[in-house]
């Protein structure tokens, strides 16, 4: 594929000449019989590509054409892929971490596997990275300027979070697989909280309102002695 693939609108330029005289550029997409004349500009070309509805593969042939009608023919490949990449966690790994409180003696693990497999094969650019994210509170929201970071691995991927690196309190856990056009699969998050701090009991005092009176006791303790 000679543009890669793209998921947004891109331009293909080139130069166009003859060392006597130019005739015209045209192109077509290969196999088919239509042709669209591109102008030049000091014999610069340019021919924008729009982003279509769906993933696809196409490729243009383009036909240089002089005054005495010799031509020469080049083709150029692109794809488009707008297939979002899958991201997979496993139930038993959302049960291991969803609303659970994490301390200094317990590491945060999340594991799963990612790929970028959903439509033809032709136009999948491949799994590029999984990424996590920590946001502030419990069911936080994902913005541009939340900072993301590189899992371990990629189509294997593995969080591992180290609780004493965060001030007490509710996270949100962002999860998500980008692929090499760009694609982001759905941001899955989870609430963990962490808690680090032991409890503490203090302000203990004794109750000056319940005296023992110790020679009522003496008394009591005499009287029955000689009874």
């Amino acid at each position: 594929i000679d543009a890669g693939f793209k998921n947004a609108n891109f331009d293909i330029t080139g130069l166009a000449d003859d060392s006597y005289e130019f005739g015209q550029l045209i192109w077509n997409y290969d196999g088919e019989e239509n042709s669209n004349v591109i102008e030049r500009s000091d014999k610069k070309w340019i021919l924008n590509i729009s982003k279509p509805d769906s993933s696809q593969k196409k490729t243009i042939k383009f036909v240089a054409t002089d005054k005495f009608l010799r031509t020469t023919v080049k083709t150029f490949t692109y794809a488009f892929d707008l297939d979002k990449p899958n991201l997979v966690i496993p139930e038993e790994q959302r049960t291991s971490i969803t609303d659970k409180y994490f301390n200094q003696s317990t590491m945060v693990t999340l594991s799963g596997t990612a790929n970028d497999v959903t439509g033809e094969s032709s136009t999948q650019s491949g799994l590029k990275v999984v990424q996590y994210g920590l946001g502030t509170g419990h069911n936080a929201v994902s913005t541009n300027s939340l900072a993301y970071a590189n899992t371990n691995g990629s189509a294997e991927w593995t969080v591992l979070l180290n609780i004493p690196d965060f001030s007490d309190g509710p996270y949100t856990l962002f999860i998500k697989a980008i692929d090499n056009s760009g694609n982001e699969s759905d941001v899955q998050k989870f609430n963990i909280t962490a808690d680090s701090t032991s409890p503490i009991l203090s302000g203990f005092k004794r109750n000056s309102n319940h005296k023992t009176n110790f020679s009522f006791l003496i008394l009591l303790f005499s009287l029955s002695c000689f009874t």
